[in-house]
């Protein structure tokens, strides 16, 4: 399925943005009860598969943007963000994700080759290669589904702007899906 398809498919099926809760994309909310004992957010180890987006204002200047999700997808190079966090980075010359990203960017800065805006807040990234090979291939991948209905315990890894060390952070939550 070329990116095309995919982008077609992401605007066609609201109901499959269920899916994507697992990419730390979707608005969730805490089941009725004890709200704030479902909510949790500590530091963890990185996953490869996550990581951040930056923005290069300049050559000397990195701003961090975002957390991004690298996909299981054929061609093997499709990062989905939030469609926010790319907002003023032009033809993306200016802009690059670090894959498993923790205090730097160990498994390298991957530049962007282009991008589709999905439904809603979701932008689908394709990522250009690095030495011969795709993102995927390189850090792994998360599965996603499309029209499935999603509910219960959701774990979320995501780099949150509020700490300037650069280090992901889990968030594990009782949470039911609002699309």
């Amino acid at each position: 399925m070329d990116q095309r398809v995919l982008t077609t498919r992401l605007r066609l099926a609201r109901h499959g943005l269920a899916a994507f809760a697992a990419v730390a994309l979707l608005p969730v909310a805490a089941v009725p009860g004890d709200a704030a004992a479902a909510v949790s957010s500590t530091p963890t180890s990185p996953i490869t598969s996550v990581g951040k987006l930056f923005t290069r204002a300049h050559e000397f200047s990195d701003s961090a943007n975002c957390t991004g999700t690298v996909l299981n997808t054929p061609k093997h190079d499709i990062v989905l963000t939030a469609k926010h966090c790319t907002v003023g980075i032009g033809k993306f010359a200016l802009a690059y994700f670090a894959p498993g990203y923790d205090t730097s960017a160990k498994h390298g800065e991957w530049t962007i080759k282009g991008a589709y805006d999905g439904p809603d807040d979701l932008e689908v990234l394709v990522m250009d290669k690095k030495d011969g090979k795709n993102i995927q291939d390189v850090v792994g991948g998360q599965n996603y589904q499309i029209n499935v209905p999603i509910g219960g315990r959701v774990s979320i890894i995501g780099y949150p702007s509020s700490d300037g060390h650069g280090r992901p952070y889990y968030c594990g939550a009782d949470a039911t899906v609002h699309v």
